[in-house]
């Protein structure tokens, strides 16, 4: 799909597909899952390497690849339906025209591309670089929503952090610290290209206002890895806590097993009396105490049962039963 926007000496003009304009004061084309055709005509009208339009698709993080033109490749995030999904953006950056290739985001950058011509048209005699101002400047800003999002999900892994899970939320915990990692990563290397942008030679007419505006969305780029640096150390608070409630369940768990184990003693000891005397009266000797009692028989029950009942009182006494 490709959208573009044009400033004439006439007027302002938006459409989409290839008819874009080929002699514009000002120029915007944003293409996003591009074809084959829309590739080869925009490499040949604008005559960019075909190899940047491969490459883009399989970065890692944001980088530069020219200088004249200025080409590079950002990693962005956005949300889709409340879900934080990301984009590849390739920008090749010209005197007269901004092109910018997603390979994703068909729900995202369409609007933000009308929202951004809509308010650049309302705003006469502004160049290429406040163009690409508005675009970075209510696209980076989408970030805050984002760890808004992320601070949401912490915060309800750290309620969860204090029940015991058999290791599911502590899967969850190091997933989303990982995420963290790259997305710092990944905002560091765009804040590196802004600031390399605010710096060297480009085709962008950097005046005091476009140093201004470069400098602002550095600013809060730093700030956003400012934030996801808390939420990581946040994270790392509800691991510490996730560790404590498994230590806590283990201590519970061992408890449980100790009074088990202490109850079968005792009941191993209440029945180890009877089976004495038992066993003692079942040996095959002539002469056995009270053998020829008419009473005996009940004269070792009733010792039986007299000792059992004090070891009982024992143990109950002990708290071990």
């Amino acid at each position: 799909m490709l959208k573009y926007w044009c400033r004439t000496k006439e007027k302002c003009l938006k459409g989409t597909g290839l008819n874009y304009c080929q002699n514009a004061e000002l120029q915007w084309i944003m293409v996003i899952e591009p074809s084959k055709e829309e590739i080869d005509a925009l490499s040949k009208d604008f005559e960019i390497n075909k190899k940047y339009f491969e490459r883009y698709a399989k970065e890692i993080r944001a980088i530069k690849y020219s200088n004249t033109p200025l080409i590079f490749t950002l990693i962005d995030y956005y949300l889709d339906n409340d879900e934080i999904k990301k984009s590849r953006l390739l920008f090749a950056i010209f005197g007269n025209a901004i092109i910018t290739v997603s390979h994703n985001g068909k729900g995202y950058f369409p609007k933000l591309f009308d929202d951004v011509c809509e308010k650049f048209e309302a705003e006469k005699g502004k160049h290429i670089e406040m163009l690409l101002y508005d675009f970075l400047d209510r696209d980076i800003s989408e970030n805050y929503d984002i760890l808004t999002r992320i601070d949401d999900d912490i915060a309800n892994l750290e309620v969860s952090a204090l029940k015991y899970s058999e290791g599911k939320k502590i899967r969850e915990i190091i997933s989303l610290k990982r995420e963290l990692n790259k997305m710092s990563r990944r905002i560091w290397s765009t804040a590196k290209i802004i600031f390399a942008i605010r710096k060297e030679v480009t085709p962008l007419r950097i005046n005091t206002e476009g140093r201004m505006a470069l400098d602002e969305i550095y600013e809060n780029l730093i700030h956003q890895m400012d934030i996801l640096g808390s939420q990581k150390e946040s994270l790392i608070d509800a691991l510490t806590i996730y560790e404590t409630t498994v230590s806590n369940q283990l201590a519970i768990i061992n408890n449980d097993l100790n009074t088990v184990m202490k109850r079968l003693t005792t009941l191993m000891l209440l029945l180890m009396v009877p089976s004495l005397i038992a066993s003692i009266y079942g040996m095959n000797f002539k002469f056995i105490p009270e053998l020829t009692s008419p009473y005996g028989f009940f004269e070792a029950i009733g010792v039986m049962l007299l000792v059992t009942i004090l070891l009982y009182f024992y143990a109950k006494k002990k708290k071990w039963v």
